[in-house]
């Protein structure tokens, strides 16, 4: 578990070394409500089709 996460923070910082190496702010495509919007978008689709996918698979159970 260790591991995983220590994996994942090395990825995240990777991520942010190369926008900034491509001058891009991180902060402003936080701030981006375009960005926010369709993230939050696809979150919530893909939340819908995981808990549909999770109903399938228990009825099959």
């Amino acid at each position: 578990m260790n591991s995983g996460l220590i994996k994942l923070v090395v990825i995240i910082i990777i991520g942010i070394v190369v926008l900034s190496i491509l001058n891009i702010d991180v902060r402003s495509l936080l701030d981006n409500k375009l960005i926010h919007k369709n993230f939050s978008f696809l979150w919530n689709n893909l939340k819908d089709i995981y808990n549909y996918l999770q109903t399938l698979i228990e009825r099959t159970e």
